[in-house]
C-alpha cells in the first residue's frame, strides 16, 4: 500500500538499478521483461541494457514534491469506477513528477558501466506482461532511437502508461486492480539499427503442426510490432527438420542460428517461445525480447459446469488469462466447501461454468435451476467485475452480456445461487472465551459488511445459550433491484424478530467452521428460516478480550489501545455521501459520472485530516458509524470513536489488523467538538 510522504531523509535513498549481467532471482524485482531478458543474456547476443526497478515509481510516489499525485492515485483506486476518470489527470501528473538529482545520477552510472550507449530503447517490464497467461501485448509503452536528452521523459512515459484507459481496462479482465499494483520496472537498452528485423515463434500459435514460424521486414521492427506494415512470412517447419524444410535461400546462417536459441528458450523457459529479433548491419544477429506464446493452444469453444466438489477437474489451461483468478476463487470455495461437508453445516451452492459465444446458454440455464431451484445467482469473473446478480429465469441473457461487456468469446465464471434471504449475519468465536459473537441485519450481507446499518447483536456460550442480545430497530434495510442490478435501501420499519433458534444453531456451526478457520468470520444468511453458511475471511489480528468485556456489560471496544488526541469530526452530511461511496457497485458504468463526484468527499477529507495531523499531532477520527468509505483515513488517524458500531464489519476488522484503536462510545459521542483533545 502507498503510505504518506517522507521527509528529506528520502532524497539520499539508494534505488535498486540492475545491470544487464546481474542475476536476478525473481521477476518480482524487474518485471517479467526485464527478467527473461536478464535470463538469455549470456545464452545470445543481447543488446547491452539495465532495469530500473519495480519499486522505484512507488519510492517516487513517497517524496513529498510528489505527494498530490500519490493521492490522486490513493483515492482514485479507492473508487475502482472513478478510476476511468481520473486517468488522464493521473497521466499529466506522471509525466510533471519530480525526480531526485542522485536517481538521475544513479542511472547515468549503472549506464556507462554496463556499457549501454545511446541512442536508447526505453521499454516497460511489468509482471503484468509477457507473462505465461497474458502477454498484454502493446498495452504499456516502449520508445525507441531516444536521446539522453529524452530520457527523462520516456521513462515517465513508461510509467504513465500503467494509468492509461488501455491498461486499466485490460489488466481488470485479467487481474485485480490495486494500488499495490503500480509497480513497473523500465528498461534502457542500447538501440541497434538493423537491416532486418522481426518475431519467431517456437510454435505457430495459429497453426502448430507447421512448426515454427518466422515473420521479418527490413530494416527495424516497430513497424511489423505495431502491425502498420505486410511482414515475409516463412512456415519454418520443427527445428530438428529445419534443414530439410527450408530452401536453400531461407537456410542462411541466422536463420538456423536463431531456430537454435528459439528451440533452446523453450526448453529451459518449459513454454512456447515468441522472440523478437534483428540483424545489424555488421549481419549479427541480435535478440531483443522473448516472451510466452499465450495463444499456442487457441481457447476451445467449449462449456461444462462443475460444482465445488468437481472442482479439480477444471483443465487450468483452457482458463487462459483467468487462471489466477480460478486458482484463488478455487481454494476459497473449496476449503469452506470441504469445511461444511466434514462439519455438517449447511452452505450455498458453488459452481464454476464455462462458457462461450457459441453455447447454449438457455440449456445452462435449465440445468442450473433444475439443480437449484428458483432463486437468484451472483456471478463473478474476476476481482473487479465481481457481483452480477440476476433471477434464475435471467441467466442466459446475463451471461451473453458479460461475453458483451467484457469482448471476449469464452470465459470461466463463478457462479453462485442465492436464495432470497431475509437475514444476513456474520459470527466470530472468541478463543480465549469461547463465546460467539453473531450480529444480523435484515436484508443482504452490504447492509452489514459495510457498517452502514447497526447490527443486531449476540453473545453466546459454550453451551450455546445466549448470555446478550440486543435486538435493534430498523427503519430500513439493504436489497438489490435485479432489474436495475442495484442495491438501494428500503423500508423495513420492525425490530429485528426473535432469531433465538438460528441464533443457536448459527453458534453451534460456528464452533464446528472455527477448528478449519481459526480466527476467522464466517457469514451466514438465514433464508424461511434456515441457515446456510455463505463465506468466510480470516482476520489477522482478533483481539481476544472483546466479548468478555461484553459479558461483563462493557461493549466499547472495537479495536484495543489509548484513544487520544486531537477529534476530527465527520458530519451527518459527509456521512452520507461516505455511505453513498461504501455501497457503490463497481460493474455499473452507469454509475461513472455519479461516482466521480462521490470522490470529492474523500478527496476533501484526507486533506483535512492531513493539515490536522500536521497541525495538532495525534489525530482521532470521530464518526457515527465505522463506514468502508472512512478507510482512506486509517492514513493519518491514530485512533477512532463512533456513537455506535459494527465489531464484524469491513472497516473495524481492518482498523484490528491495523492494531489502530478504536471504540463505540453512544450517547457521549453527542458531546464531543470538534477540533477539541479528548483522552478517552
Amino acid at each position: 500500500m502507498i503510505s504518506g510522504p517522507k521527509g528529506d531523509r528520502c532524497m539520499e535513498r539508494e534505488y535498486k538499478i540492475f545491470g544487464c549481467h546481474e542475476d536476478i532471482i525473481s521477476a518480482d524485482e524487474i518485471g517479467n521483461k526485464g527478467y527473461y531478458l536478464s535470463k538469455i543474456m549470456g545464452k545470445c547476443r543481447v543488446p547491452e541494457f539495465i532495469v530500473l526497478g519495480a519499486d522505484i515509481f512507488i519510492q517516487l510516489l513517497r517524496l513529498k514534491e510528489n505527494y498530490e499525485l500519490q493521492k490522486k492515485i490513493t483515492v482514485a483506486f479507492i473508487n475502482k469506477l472513478g478510476i476511468l476518470k481520473e486517468l488522464p489527470i493521473i497521466q499529466e501528473q506522471v509525466m510533471n513528477m519530480y525526480i531526485p538529482e542522485n536517481l538521475k545520477k544513479q542511472i547515468l552510472q549503472c549506464i556507462s558501466q554496463n556499457g549501454v550507449h545511446e541512442p536508447f530503447a526505453v521499454r516497460s517490464s511489468t509482471l503484468k506482461e509477457d507473462g505465461e497467461n497474458a502477454s498484454s501485448a502493446g498495452i504499456f509503452e516502449s520508445y525507441t532511437n531516444v536521446g539522453i536528452e529524452d530520457l527523462w521523459e520516456k521513462i515517465k512515459k513508461c510509467w504513465a502508461s500503467m494509468f492509461s484507459l488501455k491498461a486499466v481496462c485490460y489488466e481488470s479482465m485479467n487481474q485485480p486492480i490495486e494500488r499495490d499494483d503500480c509497480k513497473m520496472g523500465v528498461i534502457i537498452q542500447s538501440y541497434k539499427v538493423g537491416i532486418k528485423s522481426g518475431v519467431i515463434f517456437s510454435l505457430n500459435p495459429v497453426c502448430p503442426e507447421n512448426g515454427m514460424l518466422l515473420e521479418m521486414v527490413d530494416g527495424n521492427g516497430e513497424k511489423l510490432m505495431s502491425g502498420d506494415c505486410g511482414a515475409t512470412e516463412m512456415s519454418l517447419g520443427f527445428y530438428n527438420e529445419s534443414i530439410n524444410k527450408c530452401s536453400k535461400k531461407q537456410s542462411e546462417v541466422w536463420i538456423e542460428e536463431l531456430m537454435q536459441i528459439s528451440d533452446s528458450l523453450r526448453k529451459e523457459f518449459q513454454f512456447e517461445t515468441d522472440i523478437e529479433w534483428l540483424i545489424t548491419e555488421e549481419r549479427v544477429l541480435n535478440i531483443l525480447q522473448c516472451r510466452a506464446i499465450t495463444s499456442v493452444e487457441k481457447t476451445k469453444k467449449t462449456e461444462w459446469i462443475y460444482e465445488l466438489n468437481e472442482i479439480d477437474k477444471i483443465n487450468m489451461r483452457e482458463a487462459g488469462a483467468q487462471v489466477k483468478f480460478i486458482e484463488k476463487c478455487k481454494r476459497k470455495r473449496l476449503s469452506l466447501y470441504v469445511a461444511c461437508k466434514e462439519a455438517g453445516v449447511p452452505n450455498l451452492k458453488w459452481f464454476f461454468i464455462r462458457y462461450s459465444d457459441q453455447t447454449d446458454v438457455m440449456e445452462l440455464q435449465n440445468k442450473i435451476c433444475k439443480e437449484c431451484g428458483n432463486g437468484y445467482f451472483a456471478i463473478r469473473v474476476n476481482d473487479m467485475l465481481t457481483d452480477f446478480q440476476c433471477k434464475g429465469d435471467q441467466l442466459a441473457k446475463m451471461l451473453l452480456d458479460i461475453l458483451y461487456i467484457t469482448e471476449m468469446d469464452c470465459l470461466t465464471v463463478s457462479l453462485n445461487y442465492i436464495p432470497e434471504n431475509q437475514f444476513s449475519v456474520i459470527s466470530s468465536l472468541d478463543s480465549v472465551t469461547q463465546t460467539v459473537r453473531i450480529e444480523c441485519v435484515p436484508g443482504i450481507m452490504k447492509g452489514l459488511k459495510t457498517g452502514i446499518l447497526v447490527p443486531s447483536t449476540y453473545i453466546t456460550n459454550e453451551e450455546d445459550e445466549i448470555l446478550s442480545e440486543n435486538r435493534e430497530y430498523y427503519k430500513e434495510c439493504y436489497a438489490l433491484d435485479f432489474d436495475m442490478d442495484v442495491f438501494y435501501l428500503k423500508k423495513y420499519e420492525q425490530r429485528i424478530p426473535d432469531l433465538s433458534d438460528a441464533v443457536r444453531l448459527i453458534s453451534k456451526y460456528t464452533r464446528k467452521l472455527s477448528e478449519h478457520f481459526i480466527n476467522g468470520d464466517i457469514e451466514w444468511w438465514i433464508c424461511n428460516d434456515k441457515v446456510y453458511a455463505s463465506d468466510y475471511s480470516l482476520e489477522l489480528n482478533n483481539d481476544n478480550k472483546a466479548d468478555e468485556n461484553v459479558i461483563n456489560g462493557i461493549d466499547t471496544w472495537i479495536s484495543f489501545g489509548k484513544v487520544e488526541g486531537n477529534i476530527m469530526l465527520i458530519s451527518y452530511e459527509e456521512m452520507q455521501k461516505l455511505d453513498k461511496v461504501s455501497h457503490s457497485k463497481a460493474i455499473n458504468a452507469d454509475l461513472c459520472e455519479e461516482n466521480i463526484h462521490r470522490i470529492e468527499v474523500i478527496d476533501y477529507l484526507l486533506e483535512k485530516a492531513r493539515k490536522r495531523k500536521m497541525d495538532f499531532g495525534k489525530l482521532v477520527i470521530g464518526a457515527k458509524r465505522p463506514c468502508l468509505g472512512l478507510c482512506p483515513l486509517i492514513e493519518y488517524a491514530d485512533s477512532f470513536v463512533f456513537e455506535e458500531a459494527s465489531k464484524l464489519c469491513h472497516l473495524s476488522i481492518i482498523l484490528r489488523e491495523r492494531k489502530i484503536p478504536a471504540m463505540k462510545i453512544g450517547q457521549d459521542f453527542k458531546k464531543l467538538e470538534d477540533k477539541k483533545f479528548y483522552e478517552i
